[in-house]
């Protein structure tokens, strides 16, 4: 792996990947994938030189190169999932999202008059 990724493209794969990452495989080409959809849309010349630049980087990197990437440049803080699916585990799947509660109590309830 002797592609090395600037601090703006690591920016730009970081957008794409900021849903998650299904798969080792599934991650590397979601990227692709959106970064490629992106670039009619894009008005900048830069940023699609920028684009093209990572999209020629990351179809030459393998898939196990790719999830070395992650695991090399993991946050400090935060959580990045890597789940390998086969084709068929993936077409079986259900995805059950719900909302995010919390038991901290941020209002004026939790005031205490001494």
């Amino acid at each position: 792996m002797n592609k090395r990724f600037t601090v703006e493209e690591s920016n730009l794969i970081s957008i794409f990947m900021e849903e998650g990452i299904d798969s080792d495989v599934g991650g590397r080409k979601k990227v692709i994938n959106g970064i490629d959809k992106a670039l009619k849309y894009l008005e900048d010349d830069e940023m699609v030189e920028l684009s093209l630049c990572v999209l020629v980087k990351l179809k030459e990197l393998t898939d196990h190169e790719f999830k070395l990437l992650i695991h090399k440049n993991k946050p400090q803080q935060g959580l990045v999932q890597i789940l390998t699916v086969t084709e068929k585990q993936f077409v079986k799947m259900d995805y059950v999202v719900g909302e995010y509660t919390s038991d901290v109590i941020d209002t004026e309830a939790r005031l205490v008059i001494l």
